[in-house]
C-alpha cells in the first residue's frame, strides 16, 4: 500500500508542476529556421510588462505602447494601450528534448535571430507585423526587417 501511495504522490506531483515549469533557453536555438525579410506594418516604442504567455507552441508578451512612430495596421496603437504580441521564440515540452519521460515543464527556445524579450520596464523600439487572418501582431526581430 506503501508503494502505491508513493507512486501516486510522484504522479500527481508530475502533473502539478508540468504546467509550472518554464525553463528560458532563448540564447539557444533548438533546430535550423530559415526567414524571408519582410517589411514592418508598424513602429512602435514599447514598455515591457513582463507578462509571457505560452500558447501551445508559441509565445506571446504584453507590451504598453509608449509612441506610435508609424502604424499601417488597422489596428489603433495608441499611446498607453495594451497590446499582445507573438514573439520569436518555440516551445518544446521537456520531456521532448531531454529523452526522460519524468521531466516537467516545457522551455523557450530561440529562433536564430537577435531578438531578445522585453523585460519588465524595460522601452525599446520595435517592428511590428500585422497577419490579417488572425488579427495578431508579431514582433519582428531587427535582422529580419527589410527597409
Amino acid at each position: 500500500m506503501m508503494i502505491l501511495y508513493t507512486f501516486f504522490i510522484i504522479i500527481a506531483s508530475y502533473f502539478v508542476l508540468d504546467p509550472l515549469i518554464v525553463l528560458d533557453r532563448t540564447d539557444q536555438a533548438l533546430g535550423d529556421y530559415d526567414f524571408v525579410r519582410s517589411s514592418p506594418d508598424a513602429e512602435v516604442l514599447i514598455e515591457g510588462t513582463g507578462k509571457q504567455q505560452i500558447s501551445d507552441d508559441q509565445v506571446f508578451t504584453t507590451l504598453k505602447i509608449i509612441r506610435t512612430n508609424w502604424n499601417k495596421t488597422p489596428l489603433a496603437l495608441d499611446e498607453g494601450t495594451m497590446i499582445e504580441a507573438k514573439e520569436y521564440f518555440v516551445v518544446y515540452r521537456n520531456l521532448t528534448i531531454m529523452g526522460s519521460q519524468w521531466i516537467p515543464g516545457r522551455s523557450l527556445f530561440g529562433m536564430g535571430t537577435d531578438y531578445v524579450h522585453v523585460k519588465k520596464g524595460e522601452r525599446r523600439t520595435l517592428y511590428l507585423a500585422f497577419n490579417p487572418e488572425t488579427n495578431k501582431l508579431l514582433i519582428l526581430p531587427s535582422n529580419l526587417v527589410s527597409r
